[in-house]
Formats: structure tokens, C-alpha cells, sequence
């Protein structure tokens, strides 16, 4: 089999630049990124796949501050290009409490 290679090369976005629209399913159900938030502010954050503590302590750090951030009208929604495996013990309320994309 021979591999073919893109010419087409998508640059990463830049601070200010239009988030990529995308559908995810979550540890909350199904998401259409951006308009399922239209009208809110949105923190869009995520995380290697290789889930560091750093990485636990950032999404509990999230996951405590989620109220503050519903007071201020901003959703957050963190993502992880592998399945979510942190055993943590507060990983789980996490995971509930985040929008996080598995």
C-alpha cells in the first residue's frame, strides 16, 4: 500500500482566531462546539494524552471554580484525545462536573 502525503496544511489556531466548530461525545452527552453555548463565554481547554498529575490537578482546579464561572456566564469544556483514566479520587466528579470530551 502506498501512502499518500497532503499538500494541505492547517496552521494551529492563534489567540483571537474563531474556535473550529466540531461534535464531541461527552461524560454529559452529545456537544455541537461552538453553538451549543451561543450567548456564553467559553473556556475551551485540554490536556496531553498521556494525563499527567499536572493535567489532575488543572481539571480540579476547573472543576472547583465551575460555579464562579456560571456566575460569570462562561462554560467550560475540557478535552482529552484519549479515553479519560485518571484514578484520582475527585477525577470523577470532575469528569461529572466538566464537559470534559472522552
Amino acid at each position: 500500500m502506498e501512502i499518500q502525503e497532503s499538500s494541505t496544511v492547517i496552521p494551529m489556531p492563534r489567540i483571537g482566531d474563531k474556535a473550529p466548530e466540531f461534535k464531541a461525545v461527552t461524560t454529559q452527552g452529545e456537544i455541537n462546539f461552538p453553538s451549543d453555548y451561543k450567548g456564553s463565554w467559553v473556556i475551551l481547554f485540554s490536556h496531553p494524552a498521556d494525563f499527567t498529575p499536572v493535567c489532575t490537578s488543572e481539571f480540579m482546579t476547573f472543576a472547583t471554580l465551575e460555579e464562579k464561572f456560571a456566575k460569570a456566564n462562561t462554560k467550560l469544556v475540557g478535552s482529552q484525545l484519549t479515553v479519560f483514566t485518571a484514578t484520582s479520587p475527585g477525577s470523577a466528579r470532575s469528569r461529572k462536573r466538566l464537559n470534559i470530551v472522552a
